[in-house]
């Protein structure tokens, strides 16, 4: 049998913070794996987040595409849904627009990919003060080492540190 590599479509879901959206589409520039398409889910965001996906169109290695909706409430499911459905990808990723993909986010995903299961990741929260740097210095923290995570975590800025390590 000859397996294939799933291409993975990753459904980033945004409402008005286009700071954080900005750094995760970056890093999801920053893929070791390469080959994949990013879909934006957005629960109504005003122009600025439209503006920001214009951007980056055309700076960005993969496929970017917008799918809006109005803003009516919390309704998060409801675009991710309306995003999975024109999706390309053989295997689709759920991705909040605040968090930020490590490197090998996209190519452990396609390891890890089995027809028929799904897989839960893990996340690591930031301090305020340590999101209010990465966001105003733009901090590529997708390329940090494990040590360096360790140390903001005995630093206190983040919350855990097992999750970046990759056993």
């Amino acid at each position: 049998m000859i397996y294939k590599t799933p291409m993975i479509s990753i459904i980033v879901s945004t409402y008005n913070w286009p700071e954080a959206l900005q750094l995760v589409l970056l890093a999801l520039a920053d893929q070791d794996e390469k080959i994949f398409e990013v879909i934006v889910a957005d629960d109504g965001s005003t122009d600025n987040t439209k503006q920001l996906i214009e951007t980056l169109k055309t700076k960005v290695n993969y496929e970017l595409s917008h799918v809006w909706q109005e803003h009516n409430d919390f309704r998060v499911a409801m675009i991710r849904n309306k995003s999975a459905a024109v999706a390309k990808g053989d295997y689709l990723v759920f991705l909040d627009g605040d968090s930020i993909p490590r490197t090998s986010f996209v190519s452990r995903h396609q390891k890890l990919a089995e027809a028929n299961y799904f897989v839960v990741g893990n996340r690591v929260l930031l301090s305020d003060t340590f999101t209010k740097t990465v966001l105003l210095q733009q901090l590529s923290v997708q390329r940090y080492s494990s040590w360096r995570w360790f140390k903001n975590f005995c630093s206190g800025l983040v919350n855990r540190f097992l999750p970046v390590l990759n056993l």
